[in-house]
């Protein structure tokens, strides 16, 4: 699905910018948001087919956005949530899984790798 839209919600401007060119350079156009708040509306707005959102974020978390997101009937359709963390422990896991996420990815990441999980789970070997 080459071309497909993702949303991107993190509160780095690092980031959000190693992401946003990753993601485009391998062909995906990228909406990025600064805050859970922000990162719903463009949910809601877009309907992406993915996105990623980071963990820790400060007023809503990405644990509270993933449940946002799943919990909203209005959506055309449920993304696909990827989550970036800084923390690897089984518990994170298991929170971001009681949340709705799909896949978890723990910082540092490997763009390249990311950008490989993406495909993957928008079933694109492009």
């Amino acid at each position: 699905m080459m071309g497909s839209r993702i949303v991107v919600v993190d509160d780095s401007g690092a980031i959000r910018l190693l992401l946003t060119r990753a993601l485009e350079q391998a062909g995906f156009e990228v909406t990025a948001a600064a805050d859970g708040e922000e990162g719903i509306d463009r949910i809601r707005e877009l309907s992406p087919p993915l996105a990623v959102i980071d963990a820790q974020m400060p007023a809503m978390d990405g644990h509270e956005l993933c449940r946002e997101v799943r919990q909203d009937t209005g959506l055309a359709r449920q993304p696909q949530i990827i989550m970036l963390t800084a923390a690897g422990e089984a518990e994170d896991r298991h929170r971001a899984q009681e949340a709705g996420v799909d896949e978890f990815v723990t910082k540092p990441f490997d763009p390249a790798e990311l950008v490989a999980r993406v495909r993957e789970l928008l079933g694109s070997a492009g």
